[in-house]
């Protein structure tokens, strides 16, 4: 056997060898991958605590303007059952109310967030308007007609004056924030809402180093200003 042959079978030993290390080098390399894909294991109990823990997650804030109309009756005088005088007060309001939406993540249940190998998925509570605040210095009296009877009897009725004006108060911001939040919900207000908690609690849980997460959420089927 000369040197060249002996070269030849030699070059053909060493490049077995290297290809060889490299194809177990990269299969274990794969294998390890596997492996650590398949021991990450998410804590479900930290994951719920984290979300809840974000609570009241107001989502969505607009500013709704509307007319509001007040009409309070006391009755008008009448004689032989035909009304002579007319008793009663009527406002007319514009009316600027601000509203938050968003989804009350204290109320996640157990039930509704899955965690399977790798994946987590969660769907949230049903979205709600939380609040329907006036803007005082932005509502304005529009109109205030009153009566000379309503006049006459709440001024010499003192404690009845103050009763009635409590009233219309009371009625004025009801009838306001009930008139904006219909606007509101007539804009999808809820259903923007329900993104943006999807976007917040999906980015909230990819920072903590969460991956693999979906978040959904469930539908509302009814808009109006919680209790």
């Amino acid at each position: 056997m000369n040197k060249t042959t002996i070269i030849f079978i030699v070059g053909i030993i060493i490049g077995s060898l290297t290809v060889g290390g490299v194809y177990w080098y990269i299969q274990s390399a794969q294998s390890q991958k596997k492996s650590d894909q398949a021991t990450v294991q998410y804590d479900k109990v930290a994951i719920i605590q984290a979300v809840q823990k974000q609570s009241r997650l107001e989502t969505v804030t607009e500013t709704v303007q509307r007319n509001v109309k007040i009409s309070l009756d006391l009755g008008s005088f009448s004689i032989f059952n035909v009304p002579l005088l007319e008793n009663k007060r009527e406002q007319e309001i514009a009316a600027t109310v601000r509203i938050g939406a968003g989804v009350d993540l204290s109320k996640l249940n157990e039930q509704e967030v899955k965690v399977t190998d790798n994946n987590v998925t969660i769907n949230l509570p049903k979205p709600t308007i939380f609040y329907a605040e006036i803007v005082e210095d932005k509502t304005d009296l529009v109109k205030d007609d009153v009566t000379f009877l309503f006049q006459f009897q709440t001024f010499i009725n003192q404690s009845q004056r103050e009763s009635l004006n409590k009233y219309l108060l009371q009625q004025i911001i009801k009838q306001s924030k009930q008139a904006t939040v219909e606007v509101a919900c007539a804009d999808n207000i809820l259903d923007k809402a329900n993104a943006n908690a999807i976007n917040s609690v999906q980015s909230l849980l990819e920072s903590s180093g969460v991956k693999n997460v979906k978040v959904t959420s469930q539908k509302s089927e009814v808009c109006e200003l919680a209790e």
